[in-house]
C-alpha cells in the first residue's frame, strides 16, 4: 500500500508499507513501512502530469516486470501507519497559509 500527498502537482509526502501478517477476512493485521523509490517515482510522475492536489493512494503489486498499480484512490488510507513510520501525510495536506484556514 502506498500513500501520498501533493501540492499542485508536487509530491510533498510519500509512504509505502507491506503486509507482514494476515488478519480477519484476509486483510492485513500488521504492516511495516518500506522504501520503494521506483514506486515513489511513479507517484511523482503521475501527480506532476495531473497537477494533482491532495491525497492519492494505491495498492501496488511488486512483480518482475515492475510495480503493478491497483485500486488507486484520491484519499488517504490508514495515515496512522505512515505517521508511526515518521511520515505525517495529514500534516502535509494541512493549509500552511493562515488565510487558508
Amino acid at each position: 500500500m502506498c500513500q501520498s500527498a501533493f501540492d499542485q502537482g508536487s509530491l510533498v509526502a510519500f509512504h509505502a508499507n507491506e503486509r507482514i501478517a494476515e488478519g480477519a477476512s484476509r486483510g492485513a493485521s500488521h504492516k511495516r513501512g518500506i522504501s520503494l523509490p521506483d514506486v515513489r517515482h511513479f507517484f511523482e510522475v503521475l501527480g506532476s502530469d495531473l497537477q494533482w492536489h491532495g491525497a492519492l493512494s494505491a495498492d501496488v503489486v511488486l512483480s518482475e516486470d515492475g510495480p503493478l498499480f491497483i485500486d488507486i484512490n484520491p484519499r488517504l488510507v490508514e495515515p496512522q501507519n505512515a505517521y508511526l513510520s515518521g511520515v505525517d501525510l495529514v500534516g502535509a495536506m494541512a493549509p500552511r497559509d493562515e488565510q487558508a484556514r
